[in-house]
Formats: C-alpha cells, sequence, structure tokens
C-alpha cells in the first residue's frame, strides 16, 4: 500500500482542514497541560488526534472509499464529545477558573468542531455532488496517469498468443491465452466516472468515458481495474476516476 502525501497536498479542502485540525489540537493540548489532571477530557483530546491521524492516513493510501462510513460514525462521536467538553469549558473560563487554559481548551474545541463539520458535510456527500467533489478536484484525479515504455508479453512456447501492451501499475487482466483457456469474467460492481477520461492512443486496453457515465467493473483491486461500458466495450480503466 503506497503512502503518498501528494494526495492531500494537491487538494486545497484537504490540506487546510487538515492542517487546521492538527493546530487546534494543539492549542487545546496545550490548555489541558496548563490545567494539569482536568479527567476526561484528556481521553476527549487523545480521540481527537487519532480520528485526524486516521483520516490523513486513508487520504494518504488512497484507501478512504473503503473506512468512508467508519470515519463518518467516528466523526459523530467526536462532534458530541467536543459539544459536551465545550460546555464545561466555555463555563470554567467565564468564572475564571483556570481562564487561560480553559480558554485554550474552548477555542482549539471550537475549531475542531468546525472542522469536523466540514468533514461531515462533504465525506457524507456523494462524488458528484458540489460538496463531494471537494475532495476529488486533486493532482491525483485530475493528471493523467504516467506510461512507461510498452512492454510485449508473450504466449507460452505450447500455445501461440497476441502479445499484450501493459503500463506502469495497471493490472493485466487481458489473458494471452487462447479463448478456451480464459476463466469467465464476471461484472459484479457498478463505478460512476468523477470525470472525463481519454484512452492513451498508444493502449488499446484502455477505455475512453465521460463524468457521470457508469461501467460495470470486476472487482476494485490495483490502480487499473477490468471494466464493460454499457454497449459492450471492455477494457481497463483508472481507478481514481471512480467512486
Amino acid at each position: 500500500m503506497a503512502i503518498s502525501t501528494e494526495r492531500i497536498l494537491g487538494n486545497t479542502f484537504l490540506l487546510v482542514t487538515i492542517a487546521v485540525s492538527y493546530a487546534a489540537w494543539i492549542v487545546a493540548f496545550g490548555g489541558m497541560c496548563s490545567l494539569g489532571n482536568v479527567g476526561t477530557p484528556w481521553w476527549i483530546n487523545i480521540y481527537e488526534l487519532i480520528i485526524t491521524g486516521l483520516i490523513t492516513y486513508t487520504f494518504m493510501t488512497d484507501t478512504y472509499f473503503q473506512y468512508r462510513f467508519a470515519i463518518l460514525t467516528l466523526l459523530a462521536i467526536s462532534l458530541a464529545y467536543l459539544t459536551l467538553a465545550l460546555e464545561a469549558f466555555i463555563g470554567a473560563s467565564r468564572v475564571g477558573y483556570g481562564n487561560g487554559g480553559a480558554g485554550a481548551i474552548s477555542a482549539g474545541f471550537i475549531v475542531l468542531s468546525i472542522v469536523q463539520f466540514l468533514w461531515v458535510l462533504v465525506f457524507g456527500s456523494e462524488p458528484n455532488t458540489p460538496f463531494g467533489q471537494l475532495i476529488h478536484q486533486n493532482n491525483s484525479i485530475q493528471q493523467q496517469p504516467v506510461h512507461v515504455a510498452p512492454v510485449n508479453v508473450t504466449s507460452t512456447p505450447v500455445v501461440a498468443a497476441t502479445p499484450v501492451q501493459v503500463s506502469s501499475d495497471k493490472v493485466a487482466y487481458e489473458d494471452a491465452q487462447p479463448q478456451s483457456a480464459s476463466p469467465v469474467l464476471e461484472y459484479k460492481e457498478r463505478v460512476e466516472a468523477l470525470h472525463d477520461y481519454i484512452a492513451n492512443a498508444e493502449d488499446p486496453n484502455e477505455l475512453s468515458f465521460v463524468r457521470g457515465e457508469t461501467l460495470e467493473i470486476v472487482d476494485r483491486r490495483g490502480n487499473w481495474w477490468q471494466a464493460r461500458k454499457s454497449d459492450g466495450t471492455v477494457g481497463i480503466i483508472p481507478s481514481n476516476y471512480f467512486a
């Protein structure tokens, strides 16, 4: 599983909200250190760090869609925690108890609440909606896949077969064996294109598609998926163009 910061650095919404979330956590942590023993809020602050780190990790490893619903559930719990903590610390800062520390904790938790509310709104929206598009407008989706020089895959000495060209990171679903020896592929899942894509003219295996078009795929393994269009055309598609 490749880890890449480009998926976050190339997306303004993710970069800003994640950076602000860490900054707010540091402010709240500093406030708790100044107050000392504050009890349960220490767990809340640790929970906030865990959930922010988890969101960062899933986007860096491009596994966000696999954990999307778990993340939304954790965010719902987090917002409930933050609301309860804010009620206590805002009240404490007003009466003068640990004024500086309680104020810092309140400020940090307020910012965390705002960021997480935005995350729930965006992460919970479908990819083709205006809010959902905020996490897809990045370099990893908009850029064309980089191709290396084609490699000829020859058949075995026993059975002659047509060479197949493959590119970097592509899952070679096209079998070079005769049709009678090929397993029957089952297209089990439907996916929707997030952006237009024009197939590389040098690779006959790629499929072109337009934003909003629905295709059928075999599975979600690898960076390139075996797919079938509505007209029956089969080939491969880049996984980061689909929800």
